[in-house]
């Protein structure tokens, strides 16, 4: 039950290393009251993949605290 959809999208040019733009972003990010906040870098052209490869690698690290919550519920 996975929906994808970009919004709210802008684009800036930068003329400083990537390393800088990072911390900058991670700063405002940590410092937002957005609590379900994330900061994805890949690939212009390729934005679709680097958003699944997060959604995927998330499923991947919360599947053992799925299950228990599952049994817990009765539902396995």
């Amino acid at each position: 039950g996975f929906r994808f959809k970009r919004s709210e999208v802008r684009d800036e040019i930068l003329h400083e290393p990537i390393e800088v733009v990072r911390g900058r972003i991670l700063d405002e990010a940590n410092s937002s009251d957005r609590s379900m906040f994330a900061v994805i870098e890949g690939v212009d052209d390729a934005w679709e993949v680097c958003l699944l490869q997060f959604a995927v690698e998330m499923v991947q690290k919360s599947h053992e605290s799925n299950i228990v919550d599952f049994r817990r519920n009765g539902l396995l």
